[in-house]
């Protein structure tokens, strides 16, 4: 089940902190707190995927080499962006047909348009993020607010997408 309590709670938590540290004209907690709220984003997405992917082959067998095979599939992807990794793993454990099908689905109302988008936006701070220290540049982060609506865009489509993967594979 993808469940967004947990990470809205986070990240709520954390434009709180936001909120408090600019109207205290703190200059540098403020993009930390953003960069944070990026990264935990990043990472609730990840284990979305992989609770879709694992939903996927929940009716395999454990021991069988399918089973072992998917398995190693989503231990082996290390990102979310959706054309690199989500989209090959998904089309390599439910097949390139039942893949066809939830693709139709989410491009016939256009979600499919704004989950790319939305993930490659997301992968763009989240390898900022993780590859530089906050004293030694002058790059900045959306604000936490901006991540909690990224989140409140993508949250629908990837349920929608886990609810189709129980209904059909």
């Amino acid at each position: 089940m993808i469940n967004k309590k947990n990470i809205l709670h986070d990240l709520k938590k954390l434009q709180k902190e936001f909120d408090k540290s600019v109207k205290n004209g703190d200059i540098s907690m403020p993009k930390f707190y953003s960069k944070i709220c990026v990264l935990e984003l990043a990472g609730w997405i990840e284990e979305s995927f992989d609770a879709i992917a694992n939903r996927a082959i929940k009716n395999l067998k454990n021991g069988t080499p399918v089973s072992d095979s998917a398995r190693s599939v989503i231990s082996n992807t290390y990102g979310f962006t959706y054309k690199k990794y989500f989209r090959p793993m998904m089309m390599s454990l439910i097949g390139a047909v039942n893949y066809a099908n939830l693709e139709e689905l989410l491009e016939s109302n256009g979600d499919l348009a704004i989950l790319v988008s939305e993930l490659d936006t997301l992968n763009t701070l989240r390898v900022k993020a993780a590859h530089v220290h906050l004293a030694s540049t002058a790059i900045n982060f959306d604000a936490p607010s901006v991540t909690l609506q990224r989140l409140n865009k993508i949250h629908p489509i990837i349920k929608r997408i886990y609810s189709w993967v129980v209904n059909h594979t």
